[in-house]
This record gives C-alpha cells, structure tokens and sequence, in this order.
C-alpha cells in the first residue's frame, strides 16, 4: 500500500508468495483528478496480499484516500481512533480517509486480503452510504462471490497493461461498480437477506397490479395494523404503501404502452384503474407526460 514517514511496508524480499501491489504514480493521479468522467471516484492504490504473515501498517496521521479491506482466509485486527475491529474471512472494513489507524495480519492465521485506496468527490458520500444512517463505523459481512472479485481481478489486470485515459475510465468505473456491490449489498440482495412482512408486501403487489389493494388490505395480509404497516414500509422503502403500488402499475402501464396497441382505456382498467382520468392524472405525475405522448414518443410503430 501507499507509504508514508508513518508506514511500515515489507521489503520485496519480505513479501507475499503471488502478492499484487500496483501504486499509481502522481502524474496518473493527478490525470484522473483532472477527468470529467472519473474524478468523482477514482482508485490510488489496489493489490491482493495471499497468507499475508507479519503484514502490518500504522499510520499516525492517516491516509488521504478512504482504505478498503476484505478478508477472504485468515484472521487480523484493524484498529481505528483506539477501536479495535477483527476480522475474519468473509468481513470487510473501509477505514476513512485522513484517520489515524493501524491494522496487522494475525500471527498464527495469516489473513489473505484483498485492499483498494479510493477517493473523488463521491468518495465520501459513498462511504457514509455504506455505514447506512446514523451508524459508526463498523466491519461488516459479505459472504466471498466468485463473479463480484474478477472484477477486482480485472482491474488489477487493466492497470498493469497501460494508463491511457480510456483505460483509467473503464477501470474505475469497473471498480467503482465492485464497491458499490459491498456499500449497497443489503438492498442489490434484499430478497436473500430478508423474509419479512414488507418484502412479502412487495411481492404481493407485484403479483396482482391488476386489483385495486388498499392500505388495510396490505396491511391485514401482513398481520399488522394499517399504521404499523404504513410505518414499517416507509422506513424501509422511503415512500408510502400505495404511493410504491401505483409506481408498480405505471411501470407497468409503460411497458402496455410501449408493446401493445391496447387503448389507454383498456391498460387503466387492466391495471385497476376504474377512472381513465385519475390513472392519466396520475401517470404525468410520475412521469412527466401524458400517456398518450409516452407512447407517441416511445412506441416504435
């Protein structure tokens, strides 16, 4: 990783067996900086350190870029203003940028790790979307994905073959895409991670558009009281019950409109709408225009 007057790094002769390491110099960095396309998130450092014994770092004033770790085998400690974190295989930390912290490798399991150095004008923002709000920091899970780290693999692979503009766009929007698959894992998973009321709810709106549901409906399926319901739902999905229904059936109303010849008629009562003006009125709220203009616009015929 990166060094610093603060940072003990391992010689070459002390390194891992099969270690990557790439550092992008300054000329590269200040490239990326300078791109329209990427300077909101860019990487400054990335390497996968196998078996990784006696690997330590200790950095008293920090680092400038926020530091990603996942352990994939092994065991280590990470240790952020005196908060001590372990992690195991399957956990991963981002440690912020510009924050004292020390981390090493465990003694009698060597941790196998995969880390990253990002930052960009997102970079915080994205970080803080990771701790989910009103929460510190924290090691969190993520079970090992074959298919999610070739794309740390191939951005590895992308840097060491040149550092071109186009090359350093893919790169960092490929990575930019792998942390977005640790920060937003609980809601790209939603339904592996929970078998609740309101996913449930969900999967019963999706499966009957064509029914005119209410709030206590939803709510007496759930086996909760309407208020109850309406609150959970909320806290979860950021909007109300049939606020989120009727957004189901005007995606739904879209893709008639696009792939049919039905009249506007015919999709409003197909979609449970028994007036034609309420269901126009309410399709131009959402999206902008009629929709009748939808389909003049988008309708390939």
């Amino acid at each position: 990783m990166p060094t610093s007057k603060h940072t003990k790094f391992p010689s070459l002769e002390e390194g891992f067996i099969g270690q990557k390491r790439i550092v992008l110099p300054p000329d590269v960095q200040n490239k990326q900086t300078s791109s329209k396309l990427i300077r909101q998130f860019f990487i400054t450092a990335i390497g996968y350190y196998p078996n990784a014994k006696h690997h330590q770092i200790h950095r008293v004033d920090g680092a400038p870029d926020y530091i990603f770790i996942y352990c994939e085998t092994g065991e280590g400690s990470i240790k952020v203003e005196g908060v001590q974190y372990h992690l195991r295989p399957n956990t991963y930390f981002i440690i912020p940028k510009k924050t004292a912290h020390q981390y090493k490798s465990s003694e009698e399991q060597p941790w196998t790790i995969y880390w990253a150095h990002f930052n960009g004008t997102i970079a915080g923002t994205l970080f803080k979307r990771g701790l989910g709000p009103e929460k510190g920091l924290q090691l969190q899970s993520f079970a090992f994905n074959e298919q999610i780290f070739e794309l740390f693999d191939q951005t590895i692979s992308m840097l060491e073959h040149n550092y071109t503009t186009a090359q350093l766009e893919v790169t960092n929007l490929n990575f930019l895409y792998f942390i977005s698959r640790f920060v937003y894992h609980q809601q790209i998973n939603h339904n592996l991670y929970d078998n609740d009321n309101i996913s449930a709810s969900i999967k019963f709106m999706k499966e009957n558009l064509s029914k005119s549901l209410t709030l206590d409906d939803l709510a007496k399926r759930s086996g909760l009281s309407a208020s109850h319901f309406a609150l959970l739902f909320k806290k979860k999905m950021g909007i109300a019950p049939i606020h989120y229904f009727n957004q189901l059936k005007i995606q739904k109303s879209c893709q008639y409109l696009y792939f049919t010849t039905s009249s506007i008629k015919v999709i409003c009562y197909e979609l449970g709408f028994e007036d034609p003006y309420y269901f126009s009125r309410l399709f131009k709220k959402c999206m902008g225009v009629s929709p009748y203009h939808y389909r003049k616009t988008h309708n390939p015929a």
